[in-house]
This record gives C-alpha cells, sequence and structure tokens, in this order.
C-alpha cells in the first residue's frame, strides 16, 4: 500500500465510525451493503487522490488493489456501485462533520 494511505488507516477509528454515527440510507430501493466506515475511506480517495469525479473514483477502484486495501474492500465484485457512492457524498455531509468533530 501507499505510505501515505497506510499512514492514514492506522489513524481512521473504523469501529467508532460503524457504531456511533448515523448513516444516511435509501428511503426506496436496495440498501447498501458497505459500512460507513468503507463509505468513508472511499470518500477519502476521492479527496487525497484528487479525483474529479465519483465515476472517475468507481472506475479507478476496479484497477487500483492498494486503494481496494485502504478502503477495505475484498475483491472487485464489493466495490460500491456508483449511485452508492454518489449518494453518500451528496448526503452524508452531517456525517462528514461529526467525523471532522473526534478528530479535532
Amino acid at each position: 500500500m501507499e505510505p501515505l494511505l497506510e499512514k492514514i488507516s492506522d489513524i481512521i477509528p473504523d469501529k467508532k465510525i460503524d457504531q456511533e454515527l448515523l448513516f444516511p440510507r435509501p428511503d426506496r430501493g436496495p440498501k447498501y451493503s458497505h459500512r460507513p466506515s468503507q463509505m468513508y475511506r472511499c470518500h477519502l480517495l476521492l479527496c487525497l487522490k484528487r479525483i474529479v469525479s465519483v465515476r472517475q473514483l468507481h472506475c479507478d477502484l476496479m484497477y487500483q488493489k492498494d486503494w481496494r486495501t485502504f478502503s477495505r474492500l475484498k475483491n472487485k465484485q464489493s466495490i460500491p456501485s456508483l449511485r452508492a457512492l454518489s449518494e453518500f457524498r451528496c448526503r452524508a455531509v452531517p456525517l462528514l462533520r461529526q467525523i471532522n468533530q473526534q478528530y479535532l
């Protein structure tokens, strides 16, 4: 794994994120099969790697094994759907604020 991602990975409190924080769930349609910490890690990749779109992140996750390892995704088939990534990014602003307050 890349050194930057390895250092950051040790700092992220996955259990705390999964237990304490509310994760926005869709009202209708299929439910997400990913934990909030996994989606948060994908969102961090979006920021850290200066990726311009969620679609590009989704495509790059298929080919970047280090990124999947950082996001705690098992394999190529476990990558969150484009819809899940997009909705998390749009609806998770309160979640991201809660995580930032924990870090501070």
